[in-house]
């Protein structure tokens, strides 16, 4: 059964931080979330007030293709996703006003770690408004 996660995007800069669109997700972090995401999960792609022209946006969705780990205890890796651009990004107000109050409660404090799972409903709230 396919889980649902929250990938956070600031500014791309080098290989610890790439574009929302280039389908691969770096992940340095002592979260051990590389361990549970798995090929065929949704994702949600979110960008932070850091990344360019994108502020405090969900650019678009994902489908993850493959998860490497480079550290067996699931600290560092790849996320690697096909990534599908919605036709216009929505707004975080807009996102967080689709949620039920406790998926919007998740969303709203989960600042680390940058992949957090949230759950079908506010996965298919935030892709399908």
């Amino acid at each position: 059964m396919a889980r649902y996660w929250r990938l956070l995007f600031g500014k791309p800069d080098d290989e610890t931080r790439l574009a929302v669109e280039s389908g691969r997700y770096p992940v340095v972090s002592p979260y051990r979330a590389l361990l549970d995401v798995r090929e065929g999960d949704g994702l949600i792609l979110y960008c932070t007030n850091g990344y360019p022209r994108l502020r405090k946006v969900v650019w678009g969705k994902g489908t993850v293709t493959r998860v490497t780990l480079t550290n067996p205890t699931g600290a560092r890796g790849d996320i690697y996703y096909k990534p599908l651009r919605f036709a216009k990004p929505l707004p975080r107000r807009k996102m967080l006003q689709a949620l039920s109050p406790g998926d919007r409660m998740i969303i709203e404090n989960a600042t680390r770690p940058w992949v957090i799972e949230v759950s079908q409903e506010a996965f298919e709230a935030i892709v399908s408004p």
